[in-house]
């Protein structure tokens, strides 16, 4: 994982392919810590990538 780019991406919320990565980076980081842990809700991604 290149995470210089992963925060590239996850810093700007304005384009739509950038929340798509933002969701893949959020359940890959998830998954490593609590793989019991599978779904996540997009108002709840939306505000993990607003926090970045």
């Amino acid at each position: 994982m290149n995470w210089g780019l992963a925060k590239l991406y996850t810093s700007s919320k304005y384009l739509p392919m950038h929340t798509a990565y933002s969701a893949a980076v959020v359940r890959e980081i998830s998954y490593f810590f609590a793989p019991e842990i599978s779904r996540w809700t997009a108002e709840a991604l939306v505000a993990l990538q607003e926090v970045s």
